[in-house]
């Protein structure tokens, strides 16, 4: 989840505008619509989980990739602080929807080794 917010207005180009994409934010101030995004998403978590589970999968992951230092069409950088900076951002954005989550500890490190 990453998200974008451009200072001005733009209009649609033929093209991706690599210039633009220096405008990667966190999810909780960009002007993708997480948030509405996010609630709808937020129905179809306990049949995503329920289907996960028969898998053996512990549920359902979310795919942080927020390219907040800058960005191009193949790729970005975000950094320590700025994958700190986007985590909280989405934090913020699913305690606002109501979307309860789990984030790792070391505890879950611990019995990933088998401790």
């Amino acid at each position: 989840i990453k998200d974008y917010r451009h200072p001005e207005p733009i209009q649609r180009l033929g093209h991706v505008d690599e210039e633009a994409l220096k405008y990667f934010v966190p999810a909780d101030i960009g002007d993708s619509g997480h948030e509405a995004i996010l609630r709808d998403f937020r129905s179809h978590i306990p049949t995503l989980e329920r289907k996960l589970k028969k898998r053996g999968v512990p549920g359902v992951f979310l795919d942080l990739e927020p390219h907040v230092k800058g960005g191009g069409q193949f790729g970005g950088f975000s950094g320590p602080d700025g994958l700190g900076v986007a985590l909280r951002g989405l934090c913020k954005t699913l305690d606002y929807v109501n979307i309860d989550y789990h984030l790792r500890d070391f505890d879950d490190i611990i019995e990933a080794r088998g401790f």
